[in-house]
């Protein structure tokens, strides 16, 4: 007797950045269906939230959320033109390195407004802490001056990434914002690798 969902699924490549985009096509009870990418975003965000990976992805968004509201209150956010000059200048330095920036799952799963939007946070931050120590703009600013600093700010903002302290449907919270379950699961997608990414495509068609 053969399985309601059919064995074979069509899978994607790159990931579609429409949130109902078809990430995969597949037969249940004889009737395509589909796999959109806000199905398979819930289904790893509900999964991964409380295993290492989704904690560090939790994370990264209370991180990203912290840097981006101090660079807008200090007026400090780089233009979309600052972004993409820099994300030019970091493609040149992959390559010249003989790695492709699209063997990286962060760059392939992303369109080029969130890679951007990504890049331009990163500028925020190392110009906040050049501000906040007086460096000039061509002095060196290491990896631990930055997670110093991101460690200080996050004292000031009280910041919950414990799914246990949130509530349902709530990834994190920055102050009184609340970041959304599937906005956690957006960010997992975009850094899966391919066989991760497929592996919760066929568990959301099976379930």
């Amino acid at each position: 007797m053969s399985h309601p969902v059919a064995a074979a699924l069509l899978l994607f490549g790159l990931v579609p950045q429409e949130p109902d985009a078809p990430m995969a096509r597949y037969t249940l009870a004889g009737q395509p269906a589909v796999v959109s990418r806000t199905d398979l975003a819930i289904e790893m965000a509900f999964h991964l939230r409380r295993r290492d990976r989704g904690r560090q992805t939790a994370e990264q968004l209370a991180d990203t959320l912290v840097t981006r509201q101090a660079a807008e209150q200090q007026k400090l956010m780089p233009s979309t033109a600052e972004a993409r000059e820099f994300w030019q200048q970091l493609q040149k330095q992959l390559q010249d390195a003989g790695q492709n920036p699209q063997d990286f799952p962060w760059v392939r799963n992303s369109s080029e407004a969130q890679l951007l939007d990504v890049l331009a946070v990163q500028i925020a931050q190392e110009r906040l802490v050049r501000t906040e120590l007086g460096l000039g703009k061509d002095e060196a600013i290491g990896a631990e001056m930055l997670k110093l600093w991101l460690q200080e700010q996050k004292k000031k903002v009280a910041v919950v990434t414990d799914p246990d302290r949130l509530p349902a449907g709530v990834a994190v919270r920055v102050g009184t914002q609340d970041v959304p379950l599937i906005e956690l699961g957006l960010l997992l997608l975009r850094t899966a690798d391919d066989d991760e990414r497929d592996r919760y495509i066929r568990q959301v068609a099976y379930l």
